[in-house]
């Protein structure tokens, strides 16, 4: 089988080796079929070795460095196309033109991924010089470990980098392979998928057996792992989620941002099966200064029972100060206590909550944000203290990409919890490589991880990733689930 698919490739480089550049692209755009919601991730084990020996037969060291920015454009052009939605979401706030608007995307979407584009290059125009001095076996585990540092410097330049697109992420849609995230993280998915990709270039006997123990290995921990597991309820862990699925444009605007408020307050008063519950709202649910809005914490007090965690903004400092920070943050409003937590975003959005070298260039900055705020990074603790939930890990919006979060806060954490706003790229396939992402994060955890929108689908994973609640709505409403405890062993953050 092995074989054939080798054969398959030479063909396919057979009948594209005119157009080494045309080739790239397509093979970085077929990677698309790896991800949410098609994981078909086999297709890696076609590119990749279709990838080596177009970029072998190339005899101009010259021209890999184009070969890896066209491959890396491929990946791009469809695996996030949906930043078109969210960049015209942002240009429309400011521009009236619609014309200028795409453009205005186009343009903003090439400049954050150019320097990606450049480090790709960089890394193929480095192995056409280090396959000069190593034995030609090594070739495909030198290529393995170029794509995988590819992988990691993903939007590099950055504070916090990319890490959107790993291609462990396109395993998450099968649970049994999945598990071995809890040992290894999503780089140790990755690995399996790259490596064992790269070693079909070179589809000898032993390479065929070193692929096939991987993956035998990797399935026989996860039966292992799921095998014999029983989900353990708490009468104390009810959920309340509200999804007001309004338009992304109303926390943009003074008109409608009230109407927001009172559209989640509304929602909230529904009639539940449980006495005591935490309601959650999700991100910017609350666009106001929320320590400054002491009408609106009286009002969120009186539809808690008890609790209601809230996405929103926060301040430190006076509104006169120059100094005074703002952050996109999540709030805890108890029924008799009032405001009793804030927790601010850690990891904000290049261009959209920041402008990346703001402090150096700050009329820049003011161009392109125009009236808009610039988010400060957090430094508290993204863990807050709820009375019905126990401890929860808050990741706000596209936090839930980044692994070290997980690995640096979960054994103090019962439960995660991640708000966000799909509204920006709905009906595109970032929802699904979300879903797929808050997956894996619950299986490196060992943590139930709850998923609640404005618009899009809330999700309930269990501590092993399996899904438990699933609700896919364009129509406001409230969804009342009931959340598992934590697994006994978190066997990834134990090792670290």
């Amino acid at each position: 089988m092995f074989v054939n698919v080798s054969n398959i490739t030479a063909k396919l480089l057979n009948i594209l080796q005119k157009r080494k550049f045309l080739s790239a692209y397509i093979l970085g755009v077929l990677t698309f079929l790896a991800f949410a919601p098609y994981h078909f991730w086999p297709i890696y084990m076609a590119i990749i070795p279709c990838l080596f020996h177009l970029i072998n037969k190339e005899p101009k060291a010259s021209k890999y460095f184009w070969l890896g920015t066209f491959f890396c454009a491929g990946i791009v052009t469809v695996n996030f196309f949906w930043g078109m939605n969210l960049t015209q979401h942002y240009f429309h706030a400011m521009i009236d033109n619609d014309m200028y608007v795409y453009i205005a995307s186009i343009t903003a979407m090439f400049l954050f991924f150019l320097p990606t584009f450049i480090f790709y290059g960089v890394a193929f125009s480095a192995y056409s010089y280090i396959k000069r001095v190593t034995p030609k076996f090594a070739h495909v585990w030198l290529f393995g470990a170029l794509l995988l540092l590819c992988e990691i410097a993903f939007g590099l330049p950055y504070e916090n980098q990319f890490p959107w697109l790993r291609s462990g992420y396109s395993l998450a849609g099968n649970v049994t392979l999945s598990q071995i995230a809890a040992i290894g993280s999503v780089s140790a998915l990755s690995v399996l998928l790259i490596m064992s990709a790269a070693l079909m270039a070179r589809p000898s006997k032993i390479n065929l057996l070193i692929i096939l123990c991987a993956f035998i290995s990797t399935i026989t921990f996860g039966t292992v792992r799921l095998s014999n597991v029983d989900l353990q309820y708490s009468d104390t862990n009810p959920v309340r989620l509200v999804q007001a699925s309004l338009p992304v444009t109303n926390n943009l605007s003074v008109k409608t941002k009230m109407r927001s408020v009172n559209q989640y307050i509304m929602l909230s008063q529904d009639p539940s099966p449980h006495e005591e519950y935490l309601t959650i709202w999700p991100e910017a649910a609350v666009p106001y200064v929320i320590n400054e809005e002491s009408a609106i914490i009286q009002q969120m007090m009186g539809r808690a029972s008890p609790e209601i965690l809230t996405g929103t903004v926060a301040s430190e400092g006076d509104i006169d100060n120059p100094m005074r920070k703002i952050y996109n943050a999540s709030a805890l409003i108890h029924s008799a206590k009032g405001l009793t937590n804030i927790t601010h975003k850690t990891k904000l959005v290049p261009y959209a909550e920041y402008w990346p070298l703001g402090n150096f260039l700050p009329r820049i900055s003011r161009i392109v944000l125009g009236n808009r705020i610039q988010f400060h990074a957090g430094e508290t603790s993204p863990v807050i203290a709820s009375q019905t939930l126990g401890n929860i890990l808050v990741l706000n919006c596209y936090e839930i990409i980044f692994p070290e979060i997980i690995k640096h806060h979960a054994k103090e954490s019962d439960v995660i919890i991640n708000i966000s706003n799909d509204a920006w790229f709905e009906n595109t396939l970032a929802e699904d490589h979300l879903l797929a992402i808050s997956r894996i994060r619950a299986i490196e955890a060992g943590l139930p991880l709850i998923r609640a929108t404005n618009k899009g689908a809330n999700i309930l994973y269990d501590g092993y990733g399996r899904l438990l609640f699933y609700k896919r709505s364009e129509f406001p409403g409230t969804q009342d689930i009931l959340v598992p405890n934590k697994t006994e062993s978190i066997k990834y953050i134990e090792n670290q």
